[in-house]
């Protein structure tokens, strides 16, 4: 009789085993709900607070982000420039110089995968993303993983941490190739699926 209950113990422990092991690495919301909230963003403005590190230094900057769909991304970097990010190139306004120009689309790599803009295209294109839940002080986040292509080793992971309680992006951050932190952005006064003017995308 108890070697009956032993085995019977020891199978239900090998049945709850995987399922277990499965529960902690999703999210406490269903994957699929929180993905279709980002993806329902259409509009959006953020100030954005950037740490940029390299070996030498560690700058802070505060930038301003917008975002509409189909018209593309800009960001304000104070009253010096901006760039209006479109699907073939970048149009530029050097405001300090009064002057305006256009660059290739892949020219930036330093801000174009901190827009929520940027990881809704790649939720709709990518098929290897990876998406998983992380707890930091308390706080539980999922989070996007995304894989950068190009040459440059000091920008290979971008990862999109999403607070749980409100479904929105809180901050974004970018890992070279030896997995060392280089940029941060947090989004700070989020505000989405606002009315923006179309100017804003024009130059």
């Amino acid at each position: 009789m108890r070697k009956d209950i032993k085995l019977m113990i020891l199978f239900l422990c090998l049945i709850c085993l995987p399922v277990i092991n499965v529960s902690c690495k999703k999210p406490a919301k269903n994957v699929d709900e929180v993905i279709d909230y980002i993806k329902s963003i259409k509009s959006y403005e953020s100030n954005v607070e950037y740490t940029i590190k390299n070996s030498k230094r560690t700058e802070v900057k505060n930038y301003t982000q917008y975002f509409q769909k189909d018209q593309g991304y800009r960001l304000e970097l104070g009253d010096k420039r901006s760039y209006i990010y479109k699907e073939d190139e970048i149009l530029v306004e050097d405001i300090a110089n009064n002057a305006k120009y256009s660059l290739d689309k892949d020219f930036d790599e330093v801000y174009k995968f901190t827009f929520i803009g940027e990881f809704i295209r790649q939720l709709y294109t990518n098929e290897d993303i990876k998406y998983f839940c992380k707890k930091i002080e308390g706080k539980s986040y999922m989070v996007v993983e995304l894989v950068i292509t190009g040459a440059n080793n000091n920008l290979k992971t971008a990862f999109m941490y999403i607070d749980l309680t409100t479904n929105l992006p809180e901050k974004v951050a970018i890992f070279d190739k030896g997995g060392e932190e280089r940029i941060v952005a947090i989004y700070k006064d989020l505000k989405i699926n606002i009315d923006l003017d179309e100017e804003l995308f024009k130059q």
